[in-house]
């Protein structure tokens, strides 16, 4: 099962229900998850859940997860999100370098027992929400 934080218009969990069997995505923005909402149902996606729920705290009762994906990259990883892992699991986010150029690094954390292993993957530049403006609120996979 995985955990994708920072649903927005639900694009990144549609495209990665088609992959795997069941996805847990989480929003916290009220607005945004009912838009999100509206796209899933046009898609007839039945293999997704997706909750209002704050993005730090992540979606304990639904884990373990064998993946978590932020797509927040403001968002710092604890262990709160850690521990929501199964045995084996990894969690993907990108961590903010330099934030007057948007510039980040793809981490990944392995879960091995009861400790973490973080390691860099590569360049990630995602922009913020908080610092953009939607342009449209819709998405088409067809």
């Amino acid at each position: 099962m995985i955990l994708i934080i920072g649903a927005n218009l639900g694009y990144e969990a549609t495209v990665v229900s088609r992959l795997v069997d069941t996805v847990v995505a989480i929003e916290e923005d009220v607005a945004m998850k009912e838009t999100a909402e509206i796209n899933l149902k046009k898609l007839n996606t039945e293999n997704l859940l997706l909750l209002n729920s704050n993005h730090r705290l992540g979606h304990k009762k639904l884990g373990p997860y064998d993946l978590i994906i932020i797509l927040e990259p403001e968002l710092y990883v604890e262990d709160l999100l850690l521990d929501q892992l199964a045995e084996g699991g990894k969690l993907f986010y990108c961590e903010k370098q330099k934030y007057d150029i948007n510039e980040g690094k793809l981490n990944v954390y392995y879960k091995i027992g009861k400790t973490y292993t973080k390691r860099k993957l590569f360049d990630l530049n995602i922009p913020s929400l908080a610092s953009n403006v939607l342009q449209d609120n819709k998405f088409d996979l067809s």
